[in-house]
C-alpha cells in the first residue's frame, strides 16, 4: 500500500517534532505524556545560560580552577543544547514547507518512509514496539533506538493503515491519545 502527501498542517509538525524530540523516553515506555518538546529545550537553554552567566561571574570574581572547570562545562552544554533547539526549529520549519512530497510504503515486511527523493527510513514490523495514535498524526515506535527511527503519518490515513494492518495480519500494539 502506498500513502502520499503533499502539506502538512502546522499541528501534525509540531506533533512530529514532539514526537521525534522525545523518542528515547517513547521507546522505553509509549504510553508517556507527549510534552512540548520544542519549549522544554528553550527552557533548559535559558537555565543553562543563567548558569554560565553565573559561573562567568564567579570565574571572574575568585579566579579558581573549579570555576574555570564549571564555566567550561556549562559553557559546552549551552551550545549543545542551542544547537540541538535550533536543529528542532529547522525541522519543524521544514515539515510546514509547503511542496514536500512524502511517500510511506507499508508492504509485508514493515513500512518505508521517503522524503523528497532525498532521505528515506525503513523500519520493520518485527521491530516494531506500538503505532501511537494522538490528535493529528500517528507514529510507528520501534522496539529500541537502533532498531529504526519513528515514523510519522498525518491521522488522516487512519483507517486505509489500520486496514491495511488487520488484513495483512501485522499484529502491532495501539496506544491511544496523549494521556
Amino acid at each position: 500500500m502506498q500513502i502520499e502527501s503533499v502539506n502538512f498542517s502546522k499541528e501534525y509538525a509540531r506533533e512530529a517534532i514532539n514526537i521525534t524530540l522525545m523518542d528515547l523516553v517513547l521507546i522505553k515506555d509509549p504510553h508517556k505524556k507527549i510534552l512540548n518538546g520544542i519549549f522544554r529545550w528553550r527552557l533548559f537553554l535559558a537555565f543553562s545560560t543563567l548558569w554560565t552567566v553565573v559561573c562567568f561571574y564567579y570565574l571572574q570574581k575568585y579566579k579558581e580552577i573549579f570555576f574555570v572547570i564549571c564555566f567550561a562545562v556549562m559553557l559546552v552544554m549551552t551550545v549543545m543544547i542551542l544547537l540541538y533547539v535550533i536543529w528542532a526549529a529547522r525541522g519543524l520549519k521544514e515539515l510546514q514547507r509547503p511542496g514536500r512530497h512524502v511517500v510511506w510504503n507499508l508492504d509485508t515486511e514493515g513500512i518505508r518512509y521517503r522524503l523528497d527523493d532525498a532521505y528515506e527510513i525503513r523500519l520493520f514490523w518485527e521491530n516494531m514496539q506500538c503505532l501511537r495514535i494522538v490528535e493529528h498524526g500517528m507514529f510507528f515506535i520501534p522496539k529500541k533506538k537502533g532498531k529504526g527511527n519513528i515514523v510519522a503519518l498525518p491521522v488522516e490515513h487512519l483507517n486505509a493503515v489500520t486496514g491495511f494492518l488487520e488484513e495483512n495480519g501485522v499484529n502491532i500494539k495501539t496506544v491511544y491519545g496523549n494521556p
